[in-house]
């Protein structure tokens, strides 16, 4: 194999791992570091993409049935199938649907809380 058209970083980087022969345990310190830091960046490459996976999952899972825009009429309320299409031809809208909201009182062993309840009214299935 010809040394002179390797990276110089890699070049430089075998030179010391191969090390003196006399120098036993350097290069067992040496070998040991690579190993450490291997395992390390490894770990740390499957957890980043665990990651971004699992934002990923909750922006289109879980974030995506939060409302991003709320239509309300003065009196009353409003047909989800009388939407003007302008409303309902927006960019970037992938559904509408209508919610119903409440108070609510929430009660765990050491307290009480009072909230508001957001529900979207399922009449099919949302993909």
């Amino acid at each position: 194999m010809d040394d002179m058209y390797q990276p110089a970083a890699l070049f430089i980087g075998l030179r010391y791992m191969r090390g003196r022969a006399a120098d036993r345990f350097g290069r067992f310190v040496s070998w040991l570091s690579t190993i450490g830091i291997t395992l390390g960046v490894m770990a740390l490459v499957t957890v980043l993409s665990v990651m971004n996976g699992f934002e990923r999952e909750l922006q289109n899972n879980i974030l995506g049935l939060m409302p991003q825009a709320i239509l309300s009429a003065k009196q009353g309320s409003v047909n989800p199938q009388q939407l003007p299409e302008r409303e309902a031809k927006l960019n970037g809208v992938t559904r509408v649907a209508p919610i119903t909201t409440g108070d609510v009182v929430l009660q765990s062993a050491r307290s009480v809380a009072v909230g508001l309840c957001w529900a979207l009214i399922r009449r099919r299935t949302i993909p």
